[in-house]
Parts: structure tokens; C-alpha cells; sequence
């Protein structure tokens, strides 16, 4: 879900300035929680399901950029003005 809110979470002015980073921040909480916990112990017979691809490693996550460069974009503009 934080590559889905990296990707698809800024597009509204209200999402932009409190869903998206809210969502962010809860999905860090919530990771730094579960990193804290042991490793799952193997049941017999059962096979362990896959955890994914790391965040970082997935394409949309990096669609985020595409409103932070604009943002910094206009910034820029509007002081070189």
C-alpha cells in the first residue's frame, strides 16, 4: 500500500497535505513495529509465502517524484522572480 500511496496519494490538494502523509507515516510506524518482531518460525508442510519486492525496488513508488519535482519547480520560479 505505500507504493500504491507513493504513486496514486498526491494527486488531491487534501491528500497532498494530510492523507498521503499521514498514510506514509503510519505504514513507517507500522513497519518499525513489525521489524521489531521475531522471524516467523516455519510450520511443516507449509510453504512461506513471498514478502515482495522492497518498496524502493518497485517503479511506482518513484511516481512521487513527479509532484515534489514540480513543487520544487514552482518554488524555485516564484523566488527567482
Amino acid at each position: 500500500m505505500t507504493s500504491k500511496t507513493l504513486c496514486q496519494g498526491w494527486w488531491g490538494v487534501g491528500s497532498l497535505i494530510v492523507g498521503a502523509p499521514y498514510a506514509l507515516m503510519s505504514n513507517w510506524a507500522a513497519y518499525r513495529k513489525l521489524r521489531r518482531l521475531q522471524p516467523a518460525v516455519p510450520i511443516a508442510g507449509m510453504r512461506q509465502p513471498s514478502l515482495g519486492k522492497p518498496v524502493l525496488h518497485r517503479p511506482l513508488s518513484y511516481v512521487a517524484l513527479i509532484p515534489i519535482l514540480g513543487a520544487a519547480c514552482l518554488i524555485v520560479s516564484a523566488l527567482t522572480r
